[in-house]
């Protein structure tokens, strides 16, 4: 006897499509979290991003200033500078 095999649903198909949208997503804010917490901490990590594609570093310093954070521009542009005279 020949067995057929199940055809899945349009339900099953949305279940599956969902679960993948959710795990995602859920990567995302987890990746963003995680990027965003090194740049928050990490002056040597914010120099190499600045180098790289400065105006993420930009937008990081205008939400900073936007939530009414001290100017962290600044003192980094400070940092910056010292170390580039030293070397």
């Amino acid at each position: 006897m020949k067995k057929i095999p199940k055809q899945t649903t349009w339900r099953q198909k949305l279940g599956i499509g969902v679960t993948f949208l959710v795990a995602a997503e859920i990567t995302a804010c987890l990746g963003t979290y995680i990027f965003w917490r090194k740049m928050n901490r990490d002056r040597d990590f914010r120099y190499k991003v600045y180098q790289v594609s400065p105006f993420m570093l930009d937008y990081y310093y205008k939400i900073g200033e936007t939530l009414g954070g001290a100017s962290q521009r600044s003192l980094d542009l400070e940092a910056w500078e010292t170390s580039n005279e030293k070397s």
